[in-house]
């Protein structure tokens, strides 16, 4: 009773009779003692495991070690350095208290956010590795380990691996600011706290991306798709976008990047900062952006729930699968979709802006570039399929119907946006709702008042009307509404001003005059000269 149910059933298959007589003599039965073998004792983390792992892959954490080192207490090291350079012991003593929040907001830091992101892939990939291997994975699961203990020791050690450098580096830097006599060192653990949070969600979608696929290499496909999912989608919706006919949007709204750009990680660490802005000159040094750090906090949780699902998808692994494209049955279909539409939409968009390069394209029906969209998303399902079954021979009834009706659904969802953004760019917003209009040509003009804000509306109901003297871009007017609500609204319209009705023409040069003529006059109003001021601007003499 006091051994471990694996050495009992080695001794059973070694000496039969003397276990069954043990049994006999103990007033033990065998079914007993076949419940005591199948309840082994639990483990969750394996020492030995542990250290295979850091002698097989400590040279990774001592690349990414250094590459730490350096960026962190070996740069900040050289930047105080340069900032206190030349100042007097009085001016040191003064500029010291924010020489750190000077340093952390005005340096860029986004080479770390990639050596995070970079060495979170490699070492999940190298804690994992086994179950990409068919002999390797039968072999690790043969031994006496749960796969529990195999999961959270891999996943531990990865994670050492990972925080480890971090947090020495933050304390090395911290050592290297008290030698310089700096004690604020506020923001800059504010910084680190950032880089922490994100190598921790970095890590657990990498251990989740290396959990749903059987391939080594495939892992980190996954792996920058899911950081890159929900904004690469928007790219490709502003491409579809693009290659509508006249009078359409091209730009993603920053406000709807803003609300969502947050769901694809490396995107969103990389372009924003926990602060809002910097101001030198006040008492007020840094204010920190609050939404940040409720972003951070929701990484966690997020990363806690992946780490949760990797673990229960590891668990349920076949060891069969080793060697597959997806481990998860239902992710087939919705990779085959995903990668259809995609690449359906950007051969597409290449396919549109090949012809653009030819008159020809001015001369055939848009109907032609959605029969493009239709065969080249049902290619791109094909293609998927082989892809997941590592085969070209794959044509069956399944893959030819999910493929027409896919391809089909993404032509119809095509059709419906050119009707949506058709009848969104002829709107004309009510002029009790608009605050302010601002129109670009050659110049940019803000209208403020009501008649100025009518002569917008008229603009672009007559850019509206004019869509068949518009076949080549060569210029664009942007109108820019802004609502009492709060909201904005953007318009770019694409025209040849060659081929616009006189009355469009005119009453874009009156634009640009009238702006030509006020900026003249602020010219003439700020020059302290007695004699009149003569001003060019584009050829127009005032």
């Amino acid at each position: 009773k006091m051994g471990c149910a694996w050495c009992l059933q080695v001794i059973m298959v070694k000496y039969p009779k003397l276990c069954l007589d043990y049994l006999k003599n103990n007033n033990i039965s065998f079914n007993d003692y076949i419940k005591f073998c199948c309840k082994r004792t639990i483990l969750y983390f394996n020492k030995t495991i542990f250290n295979k792992n850091v002698a097989l892959f400590w040279p990774l954490g001592l690349m990414y070690f250094f590459a730490m080192l350096y960026l962190f207490p070996v740069r900040i090291s050289y930047l105080i350095s340069n900032y206190l350079d030349g100042m007097s012991a009085e001016a040191k003593r003064t500029y010291k208290l924010t020489v750190i929040d000077q340093i952390v907001t005005e340096t860029d830091f986004s080479m770390h956010i990639f050596i995070v992101f970079g060495t979170a892939i490699l070492l999940a990939m190298a804690m994992f590795s086994y179950i990409h291997n068919a002999k390797s994975s039968y072999m690790i699961h043969s031994m006496p380990v749960t796969r529990g203990e195999l999961y959270i020791t891999n996943m531990i050690c990865g994670f050492m691996f990972l925080m480890i450098p971090l947090f020495v580096s933050f304390i090395l830097s911290v050592f290297v600011c008290m030698s310089y006599g700096i004690a604020n060192v506020g923001t800059l653990g504010l910084l680190f706290l950032e880089i922490f949070v994100f190598a921790i969600l970095e890590y657990s979608i990498a251990v989740m991306c290396n959990m749903i696929t059987g391939q080594l290499f495939v892992a980190p496909v996954y792996y920058v798709i899911s950081n890159m999912l929900v904004v690469g989608i928007l790219w490709i919706f502003v491409m579809m976008v693009e290659i509508i006919p006249y009078g359409q949007m091209y730009s993603i709204d920053n406000i709807l990047m803003d609300k969502i750009s947050w769901l694809s990680p490396i995107y969103y660490v990389s372009r924003n900062n926990f602060y809002l802005f910097s101001d030198w000159s006040g008492n007020e040094s840094v204010r920190y952006d609050i939404s940040y750090f409720i972003y951070m906090i929701l990484y966690l949780v997020i990363a806690n729930i992946l780490y949760i699902m990797a673990y229960k998808i590891y668990k349920n692994r076949k060891l069969e699968d080793a060697g597959s494209m997806l481990t998860i049955r239902w992710l087939k279909p919705v990779f085959r979709c995903g990668f259809g539409f995609c690449f359906g939409c950007i051969a597409t968009y290449c396919f549109n802006s090949m012809l653009k390069e030819n008159d020809i394209y001015y001369k055939i029906p848009f109907a032609f570039v959605l029969a493009a969209l239709w065969i080249f998303v049902m290619i791109s399902v094909v293609i998927a399929e082989m892809i997941v079954r590592k085969e070209f021979k794959i044509v069956s009834k399944r893959i030819i119907y999910e493929s027409f009706g896919f391809s089909s659904v993404v032509l119809i969802a095509m059709a419906g946006l050119i009707v949506f953004s058709d009848n969104y760019m002829k709107s004309v917003p009510d002029a009790s709702d608009v605050k302010s209009a601002t129109v670009t040509y050659n110049y940019t003009i803000k209208y403020m008042d009501e008649d100025g804000i009518d002569k917008a509306r008229e603009l672009q109901k007559k850019l509206c009307d004019c869509m068949e003297f518009s076949e080549r871009e060569y210029e664009c007017v942007t109108i820019v509404y802004d609502y009492k609500n709060g909201e904005k609204e953007q318009r770019r319209y694409y025209v040849d001003e060659l081929g616009l009705p006189d009355d469009v023409s005119s009453m874009i040069k009156a634009e640009e005059n009238g702006q030509a003529i006020a900026i003249a006059d602020s010219i003439a109003k700020m020059s302290t000269l007695k004699v009149p001021v003569i001003t060019v601007i584009t050829g127009i003499q005032c």
